[in-house]
């Protein structure tokens, strides 16, 4: 018999970017499978959508300023290793 553990998550976080930090909703899921009783595999997904400012980087002139926002995506895939004590 193989025990495993599915999952979906929803929250909220920080997603820091060289233009600063953005709050971001984070959307993932994921599953578990137990080896045994003390330990366990896991493989996770995890999709954050944040606004991100676009700055000047280029123009001597005008450099460091805002110029746009825009909605900016980041995937996020993890395996982990599970001990339980």
């Amino acid at each position: 018999i193989l025990y495993f553990d599915i999952h979906l998550s929803a929250g909220g976080g920080v997603y820091r970017t060289q233009n600063g930090d953005y709050a971001a909703l984070v959307l993932g899921g994921g599953q578990k499978v137990f080896v045994s009783k003390t330990t366990a595999v896991g493989l996770h997904y995890r999709w954050l959508a944040y606004n991100e400012d676009i700055i000047e980087r280029v123009n001597p002139a005008t450099r460091g300023q805002r110029l746009a926002t825009q909605m900016a995506y980041a995937s996020l895939v993890t395996l982990g290793f599970y001990l339980f004590l």
